[in-house]
């Protein structure tokens, strides 16, 4: 725990704490329940009380995020993108970004916006790194029309150091990578290769117009100034909470998430002792809601099963059926016959051996036409 002021020669810092943290009291090194109690009220109650979070699951997601900043150069390896989304614009998102900064950094990050050329985000998400920045903000990013995909942030969420060509030479730099990743949007779609490296978090005011609702209704009013005033308890609550998972001796078994097992462990085993619920628990829920590619296979799986059952069948045939009830129309577009099966056998040889529900797709070539049949088999489940 970096409390004292000075240089830590092993972790390479300088620690010099700035006004507000001052007058932080010391972190309790064998925190008590009572201590444990009021950091978590602290966090979940007067920070976050005003917030309509859909599910625990969520609080506990962007609680994840407050944490995060704290220990990320405690464990190897790199971190999801915490995803702030609500169903409509006004609900929150942003503020509740601009307070992680706010708690890490005694400031709100400027946020980016993602434009639609990967060489743009690229360079501007590498301008980012390049600064240092411990809180990346991806503000309002705009799904409506096709779902996200981004080599650049598949990258950045598996990498330790982030390459990047030097503006104005052809020499490459590797910058290191030790940012916490957050975006926000409305009701956001992400492509099937990258929604695995997201966490979600998602509010909803059940409203037309949230922004339109009354100051005074909230616990307090101004949530980002509060923050800020407050920021010196709200950080002592954190370390407090971090420093009773260090202490504890809980044999913790926490919900692990694919390539990110060491996050999982430190982030999941902090909430575990915390006693806050609900971490990871959305994650189902989340990929089926965001993966579109998902959302416009099920239905074809469903009338695939009652037509052919597990038989093999041929792209043109899964064409006429598609055609017949209207399925996968953003997939197979609206050009000619050809063109739309041409479309429809490509989306099939990508989903070649993926799961949905409880049937996999298999491709298999038909030896007498040298064509390509597909395939729905049973998936096995344990009573």
């Amino acid at each position: 725990m970096i409390t004292r002021v000075g240089y830590y020669k092993e972790d390479r810092l300088w620690y010099e704490p700035s006004t507000a943290l001052k007058t932080m009291p010391g972190i309790p090194k064998e925190p008590t329940q009572i201590d444990v109690k009021k950091a978590r009220s602290l966090l979940c109650n007067d920070l976050l009380g005003d917030f309509p979070f859909v599910t625990e699951a969520d609080k506990a997601t962007m609680i994840a995020a407050f944490i995060l900043p704290f220990v990320i150069r405690r464990f190897d390896g790199q971190t999801p993108i915490h995803l702030i989304e609500a169903p409509v614009q006004g609900s929150g998102k942003t503020i509740l970004a601009s307070l992680v900064s706010i708690v890490a950094t005694g400031k709100a990050s400027v946020p980016i916006i993602f434009s639609q050329s990967e060489e743009e985000n690229h360079k501007a998400l590498a301008a980012e790194l390049s600064k240092r920045k411990p809180i990346i903000t991806i503000d309002n990013v705009d799904t409506s029309y096709r779902p996200l995909k981004s080599p650049t942030l598949s990258s950045i969420t598996t990498e330790s150091y982030f390459s990047s060509r030097i503006l104005g030479t052809s020499e490459m730099m590797e910058i290191p990578n030790q940012a916490v990743w957050i975006m926000t949007g409305n009701n956001v779609k992400i492509a099937q290769d990258l929604i695995r490296r997201f966490i979600r978090c998602r509010i909803d005011p059940g409203e037309e117009n949230p922004w339109m609702r009354n100051p005074k209704q909230f616990r307090h009013p101004d949530i980002k100034q509060w923050t800020k005033e407050n920021r010196s308890q709200i950080v002592h609550a954190i370390l407090t909470l971090c420093e009773a998972w260090r202490q504890s001796e809980k044999d913790l078994e926490v919900k692990s998430l694919g390539s990110f097992e060491a996050w999982s462990e430190t982030i999941g085993g902090i909430l575990e002792v915390a006693e806050i619920p609900g971490f990871l628990d959305n994650l189902e829920d989340f990929y089926g809601m965001s993966n579109e590619e998902s959302e416009s296979f099920a239905p074809l799986i469903q009338a695939w099963q009652e037509e052919f059952g597990n038989s093999p069948v041929k792209a043109k045939h899964l064409q006429e059926l598609c055609e017949s009830k209207e399925l996968m129309l953003e997939t197979r577009g609206h050009g000619t016959d050809h063109s739309q099966r041409t479309r429809l056998g490509r989306a099939l040889k990508s989903a070649n051996g993926r799961v949905f529900g409880n049937r996999k797709i298999m491709a298999q070539m038909d030896k007498r036409s040298k064509t390509l049949e597909y395939c729905l088999t049973p998936i096995q489940t344990d009573e």
